[in-house]
C-alpha cells in the first residue's frame, strides 16, 4: 500500500472516530465518513460524508464545520505527520447516484418484461 493510501485510511479512521465521539447532534442522526482524499503534499484533505436522512445534509455540514478545529486537533494528536492536513468536509452523493441508477435499471427491466 502506498504512503498516501495509508494516510488516507488513517485520516478517515481518526475523523470517523472523532465525529462519532464529539460531533453528535441527535437532530441530524448518524454522520458517516465514507472516505478521505489527502493531497499529494499532505497539506489538505477532502473528507467525504453521508447522512442517514437527506434532509439533514446542510445541518451535518454545519456540525462538521463547527467541529473542524476539534477534529483537526484529534488528527494532529493521533497521527504523526510533518503537517496536519486542513480538513474540508464534502457531502458524498455517491450513494444517491447509485440508488438512482438502480431505479433506472429496474424500470428498464420492467419495460422489457412488458414488451416480451
Amino acid at each position: 500500500m502506498k504512503r498516501l493510501q495509508r494516510v488516507n485510511a488513517l485520516i478517515k479512521k481518526e475523523v470517523s472516530r472523532t465525529v462519532e465521539r464529539y460531533v453528535l447532534d441527535h437532530n441530524i442522526g448518524f454522520i458517516t465518513i465514507t472516505r478521505a482524499e489527502v493531497s499529494s503534499n499532505l497539506r489538505d484533505a477532502k473528507i467525504f460524508f453521508t447522512v442517514h436522512n437527506l434532509e439533514y445534509i446542510a445541518s451535518a455540514q454545519n456540525a462538521l464545520n463547527n467541529g473542524k478545529r476539534l477534529i483537526q486537533k484529534s488528527v494532529a494528536e493521533r497521527i504523526r505527520l510533518k503537517y496536519t492536513p486542513r480538513l474540508n468536509f464534502i457531502y458524498d452523493d455517491g450513494l444517491e447516484k447509485y440508488e438512482k441508477i438502480e431505479g433506472l435499471l429496474a424500470s428498464i427491466e420492467k419495460e422489457k418484461g412488458r414488451e416480451a
